[in-house]
């Protein structure tokens, strides 16, 4: 049989095996200096004021959330075509999704209905989803919330080093929460971030963190949690960071080559203007219907290629099919998007034979 070829692949080696040994033989591991050297260079890599390292993109979402004072009853509105996470942590708020329709071309966030639904649901925050790793309209949706009074933050967990009009992504919403799961582009294992101007929330973030411990240790002035970096994943993600852009440019080329193998065969989603890098997490292609898609994934999966139909809608989870949502339709592009689309390998580790080997078993199953 014919190597597998993985739908992600982390970018680990030496340096990074030397960073985390150095890290345990200085005997601090906790949370400390080397998670303050990491989340600097985050800040400077993105163009941000601040940065606060968390113990995944899951909990950085709760912290923005919290952070903003979404409380029991608000509204959030939010794209359902999203990985759960995003939704998990409204009701851990005891608030509700505002579910908004996708554009069925770029599979984010619909600017026309996200107006239309703020206008009639009035909801305390947005919560806009860089889908697959490309950034949304920022400028569009932040227009349509200052005029509204809503505030807006970013689950941007798979785009860090996406740049939106010439700029890296992490400064555009008043706070953006990025992961570091093992599948994206730079890994602490787990671990996630959240990116801000905002002094203030900064603050804030950094008290939730560590059990709204105040000045004094041992008080707690408030509701926090456990959501501390440790600096064993702080060591890994500095030697990460490192090797981000060119992690990037091999990415970017290997879709290159993916897209002219595929040119006016099948549709991807399609890359707006304002787009002046799109991270891949992984690419994503459109079929004409679900059987076409699930025909092309068949042939895939039999020359043991990996392949993945991510995510289903939020509100077609059996979890939160009992739960209380609102939206302004059925969320008809949402739904058609989940049944005719499909994430093939992109990873950095591809060589050229299964670029060749991905290409051809899609066009043999078309």
């Amino acid at each position: 049989m014919v190597d597998l070829i993985r739908m992600g692949y982390p970018d680990l080696g030496r340096e990074e095996a030397k960073a985390v040994y150095d890290q345990i033989i200085s005997g601090w591991i906790s949370q400390g200096r080397k998670t303050i050297q990491f989340e600097e260079d985050i800040a400077s890599y993105t163009d941000s004021e601040f940065s606060v390292a968390m113990a995944n993109g899951t909990v950085t979402l709760h912290a923005m959330l919290r952070s903003i004072g979404i409380e029991k009853g608000d509204l959030v509105l939010v794209p359902s075509l999203t990985y759960i996470s995003s939704v998990n942590v409204i009701y851990l708020c005891n608030a509700i999704p505002l579910y908004c329709d996708v554009d069925p071309e770029t599979l984010l966030l619909d600017i026309s209905k996200l107006e239309k639904s703020i206008l009639k649901y009035k909801p305390k925050a947005v919560m806009s989803v860089d889908l697959k790793g490309m950034p949304c309209d920022y400028d569009s949706i932040n227009t349509i919330c200052e005029e509204s009074g809503v505030v807006h933050i970013a689950d941007s967990a798979e785009s860090l080093g996406a740049t939106y009009k010439n700029k890296k992504v992490g400064s555009q919403a008043l706070m953006h929460s990025f992961s570091l799961f093992a599948n994206k582009t730079i890994t602490t294992g787990e671990g996630g971030l959240v990116t801000t101007n905002s002094h203030f929330h900064e603050q804030n973030l950094r008290l939730l963190r560590n059990q709204a411990q105040g000045t004094k240790r041992y008080e707690h002035i408030e509701m926090g949690y456990n959501y501390r970096f440790t600096d064993i994943k702080a060591a890994l993600g500095v030697s990460q960071v490192r090797r981000l852009e060119s992690i990037l440019e091999l990415k970017g080329n290997i879709v290159s080559k993916l897209k002219s193998g595929l040119e006016n065969k099948l549709r991807f989603q399609q890359i707006p203007s304002y787009v002046t890098r799109h991270s891949y997490y992984n690419l994503t292609c459109i079929f004409d219907n679900k059987v076409q898609r699930n025909r092309v994934q068949k042939g895939l999966n039999e020359a043991n290629i990996e392949t993945r139909i991510s995510f289903p809608p939020c509100h077609l989870q059996p979890h939160h099919k009992n739960l209380q949502y609102l939206s302004l339709d059925e969320l008809p592009s949402t739904v058609n998007a989940y049944s005719t689309m499909l994430d093939i390998p992109c990873h950095q580790n591809l060589s050229d034979d299964d670029v060749e080997r991905i290409t051809k078993s899609i066009l043999d199953n078309l």
